[in-house]
This record gives C-alpha cells, structure tokens and sequence, in this order.
C-alpha cells in the first residue's frame, strides 16, 4: 500500500494502528535502544474512494472502524441497487450482505455511473463516534 497522489489529508487523520514495546531478550534486540512494533490492516469499502488503517488488534467499544463496517454494507447496498440490474457491479443478494467489502477494489478502479463515495463523511462519523456514550458501544458489542 502507498500514498494515493492527492489523497486527502484526513485518510491519515483516520488511520489507527497498534504500537507494542518489544521486550528485552526478543529477536534483533540490541543493547539498551528500545524497539516497537507496529501493527495495522487496511480497511477498505465499495462506497470509500479511499483505503484507510484500523488497528490489528483492538477492543471494539474503542474501535471507531468496527463500528463503520455495516454503516458502510448498507451504504454499499443502497449503491448496488441505483443501476439496472444487468448494470450492477455486485449482486445485492442477502448472502452478500457483510462481505460486499471484497469488491472494493474492483469498484473503486472502475465505479459504476452515479456511484457515491462516502469519504466526505468520514470525519463526522467519528466526531458522532467519540461523543457517544461508552456505556453504549459496550453494550452494542456485548461488553457491558
């Protein structure tokens, strides 16, 4: 993965990732420099014109990209259904529902007419996310 020429400065803002301490004794640790790893996975959708970091590892009540995943489906099958049927890029069959993910890069390289790219949104959809209550994303995602 690289920088998008003309890639939005908020794709960046809207990237997480883990960083974790290497601890004494690990493999290619020398002397007293420490060393960390990080740790991301690209996060990718049919209505998201670009790709965009989550965390490898992560608690769901924080997790701001898990909390998008069927905002973005059903995004994506509000998408799926503007073409006619012989014109659409994917099938909306309700088996497909939660893994239309898997045709975003096709789509993104060569998206249908009238096809909406959400990214605009992003960054209201996280200011909304950091203001709900904790208690509720706990409770969303079986936590609480």
């Amino acid at each position: 993965m690289g920088v998008t020429p003309g890639c939005p400065v908020a794709v960046f803002d809207l990237s997480f990732f883990n960083i974790t301490q290497i601890k004494a004794g690990a493999p290619n640790f020398e002397g007293d420099r420490p060393y960390y790893q990080i740790e991301t996975l690209p996060f990718s959708s049919c209505v998201l014109k670009y790709t965009y970091l989550r965390p490898r590892r992560y608690n769901p009540a924080q997790n701001f990209w898990l909390s998008m995943g069927w905002r973005l489906e059903n995004l994506t099958l509000i998408e799926i259904m503007k073409p006619p049927d012989d014109e659409k890029p994917i099938s909306e069959s309700p088996e497909n529902l939660g893994s239309f993910f898997a045709s975003a890069r096709r789509i993104i390289r060569q998206p249908p007419a009238g096809w909406t790219f959400w990214d605009d949104h992003v960054v209201q959809w996280l200011e909304a996310f950091q203001r709900s209550p904790q208690i509720d994303r706990e409770t969303l995602w079986g936590l609480g």
